[in-house]
């Protein structure tokens, strides 16, 4: 007996018939067996990686569209077990499938990160042997044209010219 029909044991009285877990109401906050087989036909639809990840799943493409079957069983047909466990083995190839793009984003953004820090290291030696060659040079400074000098007339040292 699962736990959700212990459960439901427990709360009837004797006598009366136990419900079994398709006819036991989801908990609020959980998902009912309708609604982990839709989800499981969206994530199986636009997800072939997935699809092809979890062992026994059929793909069947009809003129109705495409079916999923699973062990024989279509999705709808299973129980609500049965399609948790496949639920949680869809999320958890999803998990690895965003866990492997986020390390690969990573990755890129430490290479160009890397790539940045030599480039701003390349750009400060450059800007530094720059200075350097500037300082080693005279500065520029404007001196303005000399006026020459005009000669004194000749004096004798008689006094006459």
């Amino acid at each position: 007996m699962t736990a959700i029909a212990a459960r439901a044991a427990d709360e009837k009285p004797a006598g009366q018939a136990v419900k079994t877990e398709e006819t036991v109401p989801a908990e609020e906050g959980e998902m009912t067996r309708e609604e982990i087989a839709t989800r499981l036909q969206e994530i199986f639809q636009y997800n072939p990686d997935v699809r092809s990840a979890v062992s026994g799943l059929e793909v069947i493409e009809g003129e109705e569209g495409i079916t999923f079957m699973y062990q024989g069983q279509t999705l709808e047909e299973l129980d609500r077990e049965t399609l948790f466990g496949l639920l949680r083995a869809a999320n958890s190839q999803l998990s690895l499938r965003n866990y492997e793009r986020m390390q690969r984003q990573l990755r890129d953004l430490k290479r160009i990160d890397d790539l940045n820090r030599t480039q701003r290291m390349l750009q400060q030696q450059r800007n530094l042997k720059a200075a350097t060659r500037n300082y080693n040079t005279t500065p520029k400074v404007y001196t303005p044209p000399k006026i020459p000098k005009i000669p004194k007339p000749y004096r004798s040292p008689t006094g006459r010219r």
